[in-house]
């Protein structure tokens, strides 16, 4: 689990690994039918899923296993479901 612990002098928080409480660990263990969904990271910034779709949408995604939570001044431009030959070469010469 990670939490967020103060604003730094960038007005950003600094992550820190944290352990779930046991007490907590407990309670969620012992009810009986409550699953949570396996989750493989967090990221701040969108992300390509295996199959070469994009994951955009804030929250967790079941197909990459991902919690996406965009970084406070993250700006994204939309990205086109499908782009034209045009908007992927724009998208190559951005780097």
């Amino acid at each position: 689990m990670l939490k967020t612990q103060g604003k730094q002098e960038s007005d950003e928080y600094k992550v820190v690994p944290t352990a779930v409480p046991l007490d907590v660990v407990r309670d969620v263990m012992s009810l009986p039918d409550f699953r949570l969904p396996a989750l493989a990271n967090i990221t701040e910034i969108p992300a390509l899923r295996a199959n070469g779709s994009i994951l955009s949408t804030p929250g967790y995604d079941p197909v990459s296993k991902l919690y996406y939570v965009p970084s406070r001044n993250l700006i994204v431009p939309k990205i086109p479901e499908n782009p034209t030959a045009t908007e992927m070469q724009e998208a190559v010469n951005l780097h």
